[in-house]
Parts: C-alpha cells; structure tokens; sequence
C-alpha cells in the first residue's frame, strides 16, 4: 500500500510539475493554446528532445492508471463503507464494486463516441463537485468527539483540514466558475 501510495504521489508530482514548467515557461509567454497531448511534447522538446513523446506518452499513462486504480479503489472502499460491508482491499465486495464500476467507465467511454478530450474535461468538472463534498464529510468527521473517544482531539489536524477544506473548495469554486461555461459551450 505505501509503494502504490508513493507512486501514485509522485507520478502526480511529476506530471504537475512537468505541466507547470511548460506553461510557465513556454505557453505564457507565447500565449499559445494546448489542443492535444502532442502539442503538450513539442513543447517539452528543447528539454527532452526526441524523447518528448515518449515522456509525454509514459506520464499520461501514469496519471491514467493512477487516476483510474485510485478513484476505482476510493469509490468502492467509500461506497461498502456506507453500506456497512467489508472494506479491505482484498475483499470481495470490494472486487465486485471495482470491476462493475470499471467495466460501468469503459461503457461510457466506448459509448460517448465524440472527442475523449471534452470526456476527460467532464469527468474533471465532476470531480471538482464532489471532492468538495466528500472533503465536507470528512472534515466534519474529524471534529466529532465520538470519532476520537479515548484520546486527545488532534487539534492541529483539525484546524489544518479546516483551514485546508476552506480554501480547496474556493479554488474549485472559482475553477468550476470558469470552467462550466467553457464546458457547455464546447459541446453545444
């Protein structure tokens, strides 16, 4: 579990920081737009030269598999969690609910038919409404006295995750003020 968290932590770290260097350097400047994946590694080429792609190529996939493992495993831990089941990874309510959900997000896919680009877009804008509301739940959770009956409030955690939950929801907010019409427009 901590090699799959790590990696997962700093696939995102890379592909993060390797999209903040470009836009910083490269695309604010210029003021040139990204339309795809590819235009993303010809701007990565006077780092990376030939292998642009190929980086390109290995950290989309990373953040793919990262993204689909970890939001799968998330969904189906939170969702047995409610339904009070077993939450263990290696269990088989947990097996069943990955697999219908992957196979649920495969049918999607094959079944929108139009750019995968405004799919991912969606999926994203999605994802920025309900972080901030299981973000809700959690927070509060950590605040109840019964959570932490028998030991001392961790007070610091409590006023980090706060002052952390505050803030992430007004950047969502924000992005999702710009981003929804952007949305709808793109596929009207």
């Amino acid at each position: 579990m901590v090699s799959d968290a790590l990696a997962q932590v700093l696939g995102t770290v890379v592909i993060s920081g390797v999209v903040i260097i470009v836009g910083a350097i490269v695309l604010n400047p210029t003021g040139t737009d990204i339309k795809n994946i590819g235009d993303l590694a010809v701007m990565l080429e006077p780092a990376f030269g030939t292998f642009a792609n190929l980086v390109m190529g290995i950290a989309f996939l990373a953040a793919a598999f990262a993204a689909i493992m970890g939001n799968t495993g998330r969904c189906s831990v939170f969702l047995n969690a409610g339904l009070n089941k077993p939450t263990s990874l290696d269990s088989k309510n947990i097996r069943i609910t990955a697999a219908v959900i992957l196979i649920g997000a495969m049918a999607i896919a094959f079944a929108y038919g139009s750019s995968p680009i405004q799919l991912t877009y969606f999926s994203n804008v999605l994802t920025s409404i309900g972080t901030p509301t299981a973000g809700f739940f959690i927070t509060r959770m950590i605040w109840r006295k019964d959570v932490s009956r028998g030991i001392k409030q961790p007070r610091a955690l409590q006023i980090c995750m706060t002052v952390s939950y505050v803030f992430y929801t007004a950047l969502m907010l924000f992005a999702l003020y710009r981003a929804v019409p952007n949305f709808l427009g793109s596929i009207m």
